[in-house]
């Protein structure tokens, strides 16, 4: 990153509450913020020697249609689940851009929220709603 945008732009993404990250479009991970450390438990080193395959859930076979649409569009934006370092799995609403950086190399920033918890909340309150529509309708 130039100097300018890291003095810029580095304080935003280091104090962000949802994961940020600076890839290689094929899943080599160049940076990771904080809140990405935190969200996964992987050091930014583990990041870098790891890549995207390291979080990446194998068993969601969403992910191969969101590269897919990120190659054709540029763009991505939807719900994928991912892994953390200790292999429990989370839900994360993540959007990503693919962009020429000023040396000419193709980038992907990538932003991540964990929406794992909203997701349980919101199957218990359909799952409620469905028990007493059972016992209304009977």
């Amino acid at each position: 990153m130039p100097f300018e945008t890291e003095s810029t732009y580095g304080p935003l993404l280091e104090n962000a509450l949802d994961a940020a990250f600076l890839t290689k479009p094929e899943g080599t991970i160049l940076y990771a913020n904080p809140a990405a450390c935190t969200m996964f438990g992987y050091t930014l080193d583990e990041f870098r020697t790891l890549g995207r395959d390291a979080i990446v859930d194998p068993n969601d076979h969403s992910l191969v249609a969101a590269l897919a649409q990120r190659r054709q569009t540029g763009k991505f934006s939807g719900i994928l689940r991912f892994l953390r370092k200790d292999r429990s799995p989370l839900t994360v609403e993540i959007s990503s851009a693919v962009f020429t950086d000023s040396t000419g190399e193709l980038r992907t920033s990538i932003f991540a929220r964990d929406i794992t918890e909203r997701e349980k909340a919101e199957k218990a309150l359909r799952d409620s709603e469905s028990l007493c529509r059972g016992i209304i309708d009977n």
